[in-house]
This record gives C-alpha cells, structure tokens and sequence, in this order.
C-alpha cells in the first residue's frame, strides 16, 4: 500500500533519545527550539517575517510549551552551566537554518564581475580606502564583508531606505550591474581586524547576551567570530572599526538608521546602555 493509498499508516524508524533541534510554530506564532533541558524561544509579530529573538541567553531558558496552557508560558531560567562560548555557538548552529529560510526568498542574486568591480569602485576608495580597507575609524571596512549584504545596502542607498547624504548621492548613478559587480570585488578581498585591549563586558554580551533585558548575543546571527552569514545576508562586524560599530548600534537605538529587516537590530540596541555599546565595539573589533 503506498503512501497515497487512503488509510495508509507510515510508521518511521525510532529516534535516540537524544534530543534534536525541531523548530515548533505555535498559533502564537511562536518558534520553540528544545536546546538540552531547556528551550529557546523567539517569536514573530507577523506571520512570515523574521523571527525576532527575545531571550537568548548564556544559560538554557525553559519557555512556553508546544501547547500553550493558561497561566503558563513564563521565561524562567534553569540552571545549566554550559559556558558562554559553547552557549553562543550552540545559538548559531540552531538559528541558522531558520534565518536561511527567513531570507530564502532573495538568495537568488546572480554573482557580479570582480574584474570590473574593481574599476568601478575607484571612488569608494577615497573613504572606504584601497581595496575596501578603510584608515578613517567613522567609515566602514568594505573588505571581506558579504555581496548579499553589500548588495542590500547599496540598493537602499539609491532607494532612499537608508540615509546618508553622501552615500545616498554615490548610489543614485549606480546600475543594479554595478552594484552587483563592485559587491563582488569588496567580497573577494580579505578582511582585517584592530588590535585593542580585551574586554570582558564586550565579549559576554557578544557571545551569551544579557539575560536580564531578554537581549541576544551577536552569536545568533554574525556567528561567534562576526563572521556573519553571506547566505542569510547578515554582514561581517568582525574587525570593524570600533567608531563605526559603536556609531552603528546608536543609529539604531535612536531609529536614525532603520533599513534592518523587521527592526530586529534596532529592538535589539535599544536594550543597550551607552557603555555596553562602547564595550560591543571593543570586542568586536579586535575578532578576526
């Protein structure tokens, strides 16, 4: 009897007992995902749209069931001891493919020509410097960082979506050839760190969060070395100047700067104080 055939049962094989990752959408549309004995949980205000993080954090956090039950559904933090590090990078790994399927819909941006890239970006070298590695701490490193999210950026620029006058004039005589071409070329080059004194606030809140705002670590999405993700779009941070980062974070928590999808980076910085903005920024310049 086949699959197809009515009243057909299908019987699978038994799976260990060891748990697996197995995202859980609710009627709230809320995504559980079982992480050992707790769960990790982040929810989305509209059907479709990319998941917002509410509680990541450096210890497993038990949250609403698969079966919301009434009186329940509180977060409540467990006891588990796994360390920041393994935290952030068991974050990564389960997020992923649910940002990959967030963004699925524009992975399909064909690959520019880096040859002419480089050409074409002989303007952008006066404030991003040669080959995308900028000396001037305010403007951003280009090196290394992802086409899709470059791509993005430049099509936002030209669009108006995100404001700076000078970048917003650059843009506006740019192809989408060109966009795609000089995305490329920066992709292709490598990227660099700074070199800064180690700080420990910087380097919690990166990897583990902050469990008592609900904030996430940067781990979830730009990987436990800024690495970002390129299939997702989410863009290298790791290297980047600390001015910038710093700068970047505060447009997002005032709103001057708001092209990120569904305000996720500034809910996110909104939960963050000045001096864990400034410490942010020292961490993640020094990774590489």
């Amino acid at each position: 009897m086949s699959p197809e055939t009515p009243g057909a049962q299908i019987t699978s094989p038994v799976q260990p007992k060891s748990r697996r990752v197995r995202p859980i959408i609710n009627s709230g549309q809320s995504c559980i995902l079982p992480r050992g004995r707790g769960q990790l949980l982040f929810r989305t205000h509209d059907p479709g749209l990319l998941p917002i993080p509410e509680l990541w954090s450096h210890r497993s956090v038990r949250s609403v069931p698969s079966k919301p039950q009434e009186g329940r559904g509180k977060l409540e933090p467990s006891t588990s001891t796994e360390s920041d590090q393994d935290m952030g990078m068991a974050i990564y790994k389960h997020l992923t493919p649910l940002l990959l399927l967030a963004f699925a819909a524009t992975s399909g941006m064909a690959a520019g020509n880096e040859k002419a890239g480089e050409e074409k970006s002989a303007a952008c070298s006066g404030c991003h410097g040669e080959k995308g590695h900028s000396l001037i701490p305010l403007f951003p490193k280009l090196s290394g960082q992802n086409a899709k999210y470059l791509e993005r950026q430049l099509h936002e620029f030209r669009s108006g979506k995100r404001v700076n006058s000078t970048m917003n004039a650059m843009a506006e005589a740019l192809s989408d050839e060109d966009i795609t071409d000089i995305a490329a070329y920066y992709a292709r080059e490598k990227s660099s760190s700074e070199t800064s004194e180690p700080n420990r606030l910087g380097q919690s809140l990166f990897t583990a969060g902050k469990v008592q705002t609900a904030t996430p670590a940067c781990t979830g999405c730009h990987g436990p070395k800024g690495s970002g993700n390129p299939s997702a779009g989410f863009p290298l941070i790791g290297g980047q100047h600390a001015a910038y980062i710093e700068k970047t974070l505060t447009d997002y928590r005032s709103g001057e700067r708001a092209n990120d999808p569904n305000a996720i980076m500034r809910q996110i910085a909104q939960k963050l104080t000045d001096s864990e903005i400034t410490a942010l920024a020292e961490h993640i310049t020094t990774l590489k």
